[in-house]
């Protein structure tokens, strides 16, 4: 089976506590299972700190060609900041981008009722 084009935006707070699966994610990168991996840690303290949507705002242009390809969208996490935050900077991305779009959040609310966009989000 050929799987279509996998990035994963992984964020938690600390690399050295908190990112229990990178053995994991960075077999499924070597094989082929993902294409991309981008990680932001929200407190570790160095250049490599961040959040994933600030991770999503610096790859717009790739991931808006993406989405505009039909690309789906899974965001798990916190319902409160950080899925409402994704949401944002996606938004941004096919606003940026998406120059056949008229209305991004128009077309955001579209891929959510073609399940193109999915949540799996808690408080």
């Amino acid at each position: 089976t050929k799987f279509g084009y996998a990035w994963l935006f992984f964020g938690c707070r600390n690399p050295k506590y908190d990112f229990i699966y990178e053995e994991e994610l960075n077999n499924f990168l070597s094989n082929g299972v993902l294409n991309e991996l981008t990680t932001s840690f929200s407190r570790c303290g160095n250049t490599e700190s961040g959040y994933v949507q600030e991770a999503i705002k610096q790859n717009s242009e790739k991931l808006a060609k993406l989405i505009l390809k039909g690309a789906h969208v899974y965001v798990c996490g916190d319902i409160k900041k950080m899925a409402p935050s994704v949401r944002e900077a996606i938004t941004e991305c096919i606003a940026t981008y998406g120059d056949e779009v008229n209305e991004p959040e128009e077309f955001i609310a579209n891929m959510i009722k073609e399940k193109k966009y999915l949540l799996d989000i808690w408080n």
